[in-house]
């Protein structure tokens, strides 16, 4: 069973409400609460009107326009097809400041990412390469930055994460091989020693080799893979006012009622003004599980709120 459909069914039931299986290969639910039934498939899509809005949040290249045009922040994205030829790529990614990062423009769940790519003749060959596995990519310069995931339902925030990816700390005596080693004799899956670690490790003065000094912390992925050693950190009651307010336009300028939204920033709790701060994504059917289960800090029960959200919108159309 999907990890969202593993909370959201018995959350559901605690509430008094009923789940009845209506495809369990596509994990399709009929749910019944407070005399209102309705469908879902793992996860909940909830937009803002009768229009079907799924293409802009489904393609990274549309949400970006969106929130360009609203004038929020969000990195420069240009839209890389496979009929494009050579002389098409190299005027798109011009308008880009490397290093940059290109990404499945439809892709989720971490697939289809190519970080830290530092000139156009590299940008070129990734792009060339991977347009035949993927329809569309999107390149945007890359931003720094702590990573965070904040749940928006209508006008409010329900939900904060800090993602942390996986990393290890220098003991003055250990290589960076033998750190990851001993760490991951506690993962579920152990870091791959490719090209993106080493470049990893070089960008923090460090390679496989070489030994961190002593409570130095070396990370060991871009992104919070849980299944190595990534952390899920709930911090929903530590976001700064004007970040809510942002959050909340971004999913409104996106015509979502609920969207999780992926942001780099330096702190959660210090205005955007005072930091970088660059909302990445907006998504439509954003992950439930992770804030019901995080690693560290408080679970939030987010699916029953949505089930109330939602049943208060059936009861106002019936009036």
């Amino acid at each position: 069973m999907d990890k969202n459909s593993e909370v959201i069914i018995p959350a559901i039931r605690e509430m008094g409400g009923e789940v009845e299986v209506v495809d369990s290969k596509r994990q399709a639910f009929l749910i019944k609460y407070k005399r209102v039934n309705f469908l879902i498939t793992r996860k909940f899509r909830i937009g803002m009107d009768f229009l079907d809005n799924n293409d802009f949040t489904r393609f990274k290249d549309l949400t970006a326009e969106l929130l360009f045009r609203k004038g929020l922040p969000t990195p420069k994205t240009v839209l890389l097809c496979r009929d494009d030829n050579e002389n098409d790529l190299r005027e798109k990614l011009k308008e880009l400041d490397f290093p940059i990062i290109v990404k499945d423009a439809a892709g989720s769940k971490s697939k289809g990412i190519f970080p830290d790519i530092k000139n156009i003749n590299e940008a070129i060959n990734v792009v060339t390469n991977n347009l035949k596995k993927f329809k569309r990519l999107v390149a945007q310069k890359m931003v720094s930055g702590r990573e965070f995931r904040v749940l928006v339902l209508g006008s409010k925030i329900i939900g904060a994460l800090e993602l942390v990816p996986p990393s290890v700390v220098g003991d003055g005596e250990s290589s960076v091989n033998q750190l990851i080693k001993e760490k991951q004799k506690m993962t579920k899956s152990e870091t791959e020693r490719n090209t993106n670690l080493k470049n990893l490790l070089g960008d923090q003065g460090e390679s496989l080799s070489s030994i961190p000094e002593k409570n130095k912390k070396v990370f060991i992925k871009n992104c919070p893979c849980l299944a190595e050693g990534g952390m899920i950190v709930d911090c929903t009651e530590k976001v700064n006012d004007k970040i809510r307010e942002i959050c909340v336009d971004a999913s409104m300028a996106s015509r979502l009622s609920l969207a999780g939204l992926d942001i780099l920033c330096d702190d959660i709790e210090k205005s955007p003004k005072k930091q970088n701060f660059t909302i990445i994504e907006v998504n439509g059917k954003p992950d439930l599980y992770i804030h019901h289960n995080p690693t560290n800090g408080k679970p939030r029960n987010v699916t029953k709120e949505i089930v109330e959200f939602i049943v208060e919108k059936f009861k106002s159309l019936e009036l």
